[in-house]
């Protein structure tokens, strides 16, 4: 939907979990020594202003990400992979008033070697990415960024449904394994379909993780279960995890979900320990995690 700016959004406690089980798969990716590519459908602008129109028109971002930073303090243990998201996140939002988006937090967990294939649709959007991958790049060659410092990032004004089932199974030169990032808005119903066809047609022909976020919204709930369920048809052959982070809402997105196919090996369990201590953070939160048949 290209009227659709996550820029209202960003920093969300959607977005902290979400970045949250990200972060978790790029790292199982980097344990071994071979690169990945990281596809990302809808890439949006990278990272964002949290002081822009957009950020403080909603503020949701004080109710995701700064009670985070704010709250970690009290504990002595923090799983680790949220650990380095909370470093990082900081870093942007108390040195330069950012909140870094799919992109640039997969882009802090990786190495040199791997790479991302960015699509983004938006006309605007795909600007400010494209100018935003440029001051990533040298960002990552200084000391005022903790972690990472990924290879190449191409960016595509680009179908990200498109681009996922045209470069997969991806061939030289980029890496052969990795993951991809489904995460549309579904403020359009097309989306539905479209999650639900890319992930089976690319699942079909590559054995790479695909990750696919969907809001968890009352007046949504029966596509989002016909999506699930059609999903859990269309790749009966490969291992699905589902996990959503819930807060207490009366109205609009009350919680956040993720759907996986092909999951890492051990990421279940990485996931609970996290989604666990979110609820910690969070009052009145709840998480859920489970292996679908």
């Amino acid at each position: 939907m290209l009227s659709y700016r996550h820029g209202f959004h960003a920093g969300n406690f959607a977005d902290v979990f979400k970045h949250i089980v990200l972060a978790e798969v790029a790292d199982y990716f980097t344990q071994k020594p071979k690169p990945f590519v990281f596809f990302d459908t809808h890439a949006g602008e990278g990272f964002y202003h949290l002081s822009s129109e957009f950020a403080q028109k909603t503020g949701e971002f004080t109710e995701g990400i700064i009670p985070l930073l704010k709250k970690q303090a009290e504990f002595t243990e923090i799983p680790s992979t949220i650990a380095r998201y909370i470093d990082f996140q900081k870093n942007l939002v108390e040195n330069y008033g950012l909140y870094g988006g799919s992109s640039l937090v997969v882009s802090a967990f990786s190495r040199t070697m791997d790479e991302a294939v960015l699509c983004e649709l938006h006309p605007t959007s795909v600007e400010i990415l494209k100018n935003n991958v440029d001051e990533i790049k040298d960002a990552f060659a200084s000391e005022d960024f903790l972690y990472g410092n990924i290879g190449k990032i191409h960016v595509h004004k680009r179908d990200g449904y498109e681009c996922l089932q045209a470069l997969t199974p991806p061939k030289s030169p980029l890496p052969t394994r990795g993951f991809a990032f489904i995460d549309p808005s579904y403020e359009v119903d097309s989306d539905f379909e479209n999650v639900h066809q890319t992930v089976a047609a690319t699942a079909k022909k590559w054995n790479g993780t695909i990750v696919v976020w969907y809001p968890v919204l009352e007046r949504k709930k029966a596509k989002i279960e016909n999506l699930i369920a059609s999903l859990q048809t269309s790749v009966a052959d490969g291992e699905l995890l589902q996990t959503e982070f819930h807060i207490p809402k009366s109205d609009g997105m009350t919680g956040s979900g993720m759907f996986m196919v092909n999951p890492p090996y051990l990421i279940e369990e990485k996931i609970e320990n996290d989604g666990n201590f979110l609820c910690k953070i969070y009052s009145g939160s709840t998480f859920n995690i489970r292996t679908l048949p």
